[in-house]
Order: structure tokens, then sequence, then C-alpha cells
């Protein structure tokens, strides 16, 4: 009986042996999630490869991809405790890597399969030149009467250059032909045609003004004799 029973403790005891060496063997199998933990990062300074490098011991299972800025150099790094994503962002941060364009592109894929890439940031795209054109305004007094020509294109020439970018085209008078040539992009002959149109307007008015003044003097003349010879019937 005490045979028997020895026998069961001593089978107990090497199940939970057993049992116990298997998870621990489990744990040690298992990978580090290298995403939500955390390390001591003491780099010495050095090259951007070389720093990733340290990283990457750090954090064995992480996808860090150094894309033609490995020789970088970095300052030295005591980063106490820190995630994989902090210890990659403090990259960009440091004034070396942003003198060389150094940036950190958003994540792809999560958990395990992130995804890290340290790249140079791309230039941005310069527009085309916007493209050249030209505009004839004819300001003879048959078609524009009563504009002067010397004040609307001055006006046009003032108005352009307020302009930002900067206007880059002409603007020139012909007393022969009596025409205002504008040359510059669309919107440069946009504001031309606005200019223009509110000076014509403008000059218009006021070369009518002394013809309605003329008009409004005889008027009230005429209305002065009527009120005389009412007076006068009387």
């Amino acid at each position: 009986m005490r045979t028997a029973h020895a026998t069961i403790c001593v089978a107990l005891v090497c199940a939970l042996f057993t049992s116990a060496s298997a998870q621990e063997a489990k744990k040690k199998s298992t990978p580090t999630n290298s995403v939500s933990s955390v390390a001591d990062i003491a780099f010495g300074g050095g090259q951007l490869k070389d720093y990733v490098a340290e990283v990457r011991k750090k954090f064995p299972d992480s996808k860090i991809v150094v894309d033609g800025v490995g020789e970088v150099r970095l300052p030295a790094a005591p980063l106490p405790r820190v995630s994989l994503r902090a210890a990659l962002e403090w990259v960009p941060k440091t004034l070396e890597a942003r003198g060389n364009s150094v940036v950190l592109e958003p994540q792809t894929g999560r958990g395990a399969d992130a995804v890290f890439v340290l790249t140079k940031q791309s230039a941005p795209r310069t527009p085309p030149p916007a493209e050249r054109q030209a505009k004839d305004y004819n300001l003879s007094d048959e078609i524009r009467p009563g504009v002067k020509p010397a004040i609307v294109e001055a006006e046009v020439k003032e108005m352009l250059k307020l302009r930002q970018p900067p206007f880059e085209g002409s603007v020139a008078y012909d007393s022969k032909t009596q025409m205002l040539r504008v040359a510059g992009t669309a919107a440069d002959i946009r504001l031309a045609d606005h200019v223009v149109e509110t000076m014509t307007q403008g000059q218009r008015i006021a070369a009518a003004l002394p013809a309605l003044r003329e008009s409004l003097k005889r008027l009230e003349d005429r209305v002065a004799v009527l009120e005389k010879a009412k007076s006068s019937g009387k």
C-alpha cells in the first residue's frame, strides 16, 4: 500500500515538472512583440545604419528599412525605456537628420507585421511655367470715347506690378495703332481685362460730366426765364 502511494506521488511530481518545463519552453519560443515592448538604447553616435543595427538588437523581430540614408551621421542617443516607434521617431528629430531631409514614413502593417521605413524626403514638384499669351485693347476714341490711353496704360502696369508671383510680362501702348498690348499669363490677362474695363467706364463718365453740367445749366436758365415770364404776367 505504501509502495503504491509512493509511486503515485512520484508520478504526480513528474507530471507537474513536465508541465512547467513545457510552459517555460513555450515562453522562450514565443517571439517578443517589438511594437508594444520597450528597451534601453545607448547609442554612442555614428551612422544611421549603425543606430538601426543597435535598435534591431533590442527589438529582434522588428522590420526596419533604411532607404538611401544609412550614411547620415547621428549624435549619441541615451534613450531609456523607449518603444520601437519612439526609437525610430527620434531619428528625424535630430539636427543632422533634418539637414539631410531624413523622414520616417508612416508605418505600414500592424503588430508583428509593422514595417518602418527611414528614407529621404522627396523634393516638392515644381509646377510647369504658366503658358504665355498676349491680348490687344483698342483705346481709340471711336471704340472707347473719352478714354485717355496713357492713364489706362499706367494703371494696368501698376496693378500688374502688385501680382504674386511677380509679373514678368509686358505692357505697351502703340500710339499709331492706338492699341494697348498686354503679354503675360492667363491670370495677368484677366487682371488687365478688369482694369481696362473699369478705367473705360470711369473715364467715360468723367468725359460725360462736363456735357451733363452744361445741359443742367441750360435747363436751369430756361426754368429761370419761365419763372420770370410767369411773374411778369401777373
